[in-house]
């Protein structure tokens, strides 16, 4: 699993130049839905099935959903996290705001791994994992709205880009040319 992971996060650097922030966090967040969705699906098969009488596609399916989750992870959310947020965050406040978004991370991760028992106990251990692919759709559609691509952009045309609020980055993440190009306070 560790040189899996390995592998497609390298595959990540060489691509995101290439390929754009925008496509890779997207299909990245595609296959994790794919996989959290699969493996809650499997896990709800496995736990109706009679005791010890599961079908053997049931246990392939699902330890394949686990690998498929983590080589998604790894070439997309995972490295695209910290380069995306270390982009947008204007320099005077790109180091505080990378530490709280690090800070927010590992809370969110211990917030997971403290509480997958107890909500796996009240909604079953498929439903975490649907629940876990609902909150990734919802990531998927606030990074499709919200977060428009910084590929070839210099750092100085994304903070103004931020700066200006979300009609200028929807307007920008659509067509090359700046909105603020004849703005009259440059």
């Amino acid at each position: 699993m560790g040189l899996a992971k390995t592998v497609f996060i390298l595959s990540a650097i060489l691509l995101v130049d290439r390929v754009g922030h925008h496509p890779l966090y997207l299909s990245s967040l595609a296959g994790v839905i794919a996989s959290l969705t699969c493996l809650g699906t499997t896990l709800t098969i496995i736990r109706r099935a009679e005791p010890h009488h599961a079908a053997p596609w049931t246990l392939l399916v699902a330890i394949t959903s686990v690998f498929t989750f983590v080589a998604s992870f790894s070439v997309g959310l995972g490295p695209i996290t910290g380069c995306y947020s270390s982009e947008v965050l204007p320099l005077r406040l790109r180091a505080h705001g990378v530490s709280l978004g690090v800070a927010l991370n590992r809370l969110t991760n211990a917030a997971v791994a403290l509480t997958f028992v107890s909500l796996s106990d009240a909604i079953t251990m498929g439903g975490a994992f649907f629940l876990y692919a609902g909150f990734a759709t919802c990531m998927a559609a606030f990074f499709y709205f919200n977060c428009p691509e910084t590929k070839g952009r210099p750092l100085e045309e994304i903070e103004e880009m931020f700066s200006h609020g979300w009609r200028a980055r929807q307007q920008l993440s659509f067509v090359d040319k700046p909105v603020y190009e004849n703005n009259p306070r440059r």
